[in-house]
């Protein structure tokens, strides 16, 4: 009996995970993530050095003007964490600089309010970004 209900279980979330967003290089080089509640707003994360920029892309990562946008975003790296303000850095780019240093199991939780609605994408792979 335990065993079937396990089996269900597996079953039910399967069809789920077709869809996920596919975690992967952006068009920057960087971890792509649906933002949270979307639907169709995706952060793309660039960590150089002690910066962390954030694309937003749209479903095709095309870009999405962030005029109007504000946010912040959590770094965690060396069991250490920093909250970074963001700020619009270019068209389509926020970008803050933070005081941490880079770490193999880095994480990071970007929450952004984008045309009045706050958006935000948790992002694991950070540490796997080549510099």
């Amino acid at each position: 009996m335990l065993r079937c209900a396990g089996l269900l279980a597996a079953a039910l979330f399967l069809p789920s995970v077709g869809f996920a967003h596919d975690v992967g290089p952006g068009p920057h080089g960087g971890e792509v993530e649906d933002a949270n509640p979307g639907p169709t707003l995706h952060f793309e994360v660039v960590v150089k050095g002690k910066t962390v920029n954030v694309y937003l892309l749209n479903e095709e990562e095309k870009p999405v003007p962030v005029s109007g946008a504000s946010g912040d975003v959590i770094v965690l790296a060396n069991k250490k964490k920093d909250r970074i303000e963001l700020s619009p850095s270019g068209s389509d780019m926020m970008s803050g600089t933070g005081d941490f240093a880079a770490d193999p199991n880095m994480r990071a939780l970007v929450s952004l309010t984008v045309s009045g609605v706050k958006q935000q994408a948790l992002f694991s792979r950070l540490g796997e970004q080549k510099p």
